[in-house]
């Protein structure tokens, strides 16, 4: 069955291990809400340093896949309290978006959330449907997807998505968004 997303390794462990020497080397915001997300620490990739082998990789990828061109690149640290409200990108800005999965640790919460295509499927013999309307390829199904280190997540501006709420523990991730090629 397609999905409205894809879970890919698109970085080596070297690669990965890079992007710890960037995060290192990025500053640090903190915010109670920077538009969907809340209680965060946000290190946004500056452009001196936007142009990192790890990056270049992704870049790489999504150029040649889809032909677009990076937006931005920036890293996410979520710690208790913190969560990313349900909502879709931005259309005019942003066409595609990777997650990239860095560390979870202790987590409790924090969870990827998505959702995820839904199909009309027959029933079974003994079920009945009751509805208005369809929900034949809907973006109606929330999906918890698992945070693999190293692994990236991509979907495009239409999908739903979102992070539950971090009770303990932590996790970083890197986002870049896509834009079209101009």
């Amino acid at each position: 069955m397609a999905h409205n997303y894809d879970i890919k390794t698109l970085l080596s462990e070297e690669e990965v291990a890079g992007l710890w020497e960037l995060y290192d080397q990025t500053p640090v915001e903190c915010f109670r809400q920077d538009y969907q997300l809340f209680n965060i620490e946000k290190r946004q990739v500056r452009s001196r340093l936007s142009h990192h082998p790890c990056l270049k990789t992704l870049d790489a990828y999504m150029l040649k896949e889809h032909g677009l061109r990076c937006n931005v690149h920036y890293f996410l640290k979520y710690g208790k309290n913190s969560f990313t409200r349900m909502h879709c990108d931005n259309v005019k800005v942003v066409k595609k978006t990777i997650i990239t999965f860095l560390e979870t640790s202790n987590l409790v919460g924090g969870h990827t959330i998505v959702h995820d295509l839904h199909y009309d499927l027959p029933p079974n013999k003994d079920q009945s449907i009751r509805r208005t309307g369809s929900s034949h390829r809907n973006n109606v199904v929330p999906c918890v997807l698992p945070d693999v280190t190293g692994s990236s997540l991509i979907y495009d501006w239409s999908t739903k998505h979102g992070v539950s709420k971090v009770f303990e523990g932590h996790r970083i991730v890197l986002v870049s968004w896509y834009v079209e090629n101009a």
